[in-house]
């Protein structure tokens, strides 16, 4: 037999609304009737660049050459 839950969802999500309001002083983002996507701009995620290979590198194609004599050939 399971224990008798002591809270319901909408209880716990007052309980965590009146934790929140109390420890920053300003109401909990997300309240009812909006949306998170309202509220804040979508974070930007950093561009990551991978570093250019040197020319003795073996090659990222997985043939076993350098990749001077693979895809780093000029036209």
């Amino acid at each position: 037999m399971k224990p008798p839950l002591l809270f319901t969802v909408e209880k716990q999500h007052q309980a965590a609304e009146s934790v929140y309001t109390a420890s920053f002083g300003v109401d909990m983002p997300g309240g009812e009737g909006e949306s998170e996507s309202e509220n804040s701009p979508i974070p930007q995620q950093p561009v990551i660049v991978d570093k250019k290979p040197g020319r003795n590198d073996l090659c990222s194609c997985g043939s076993g050459k350098k990749y001077k004599n693979c895809h780093g050939q000029q036209p």
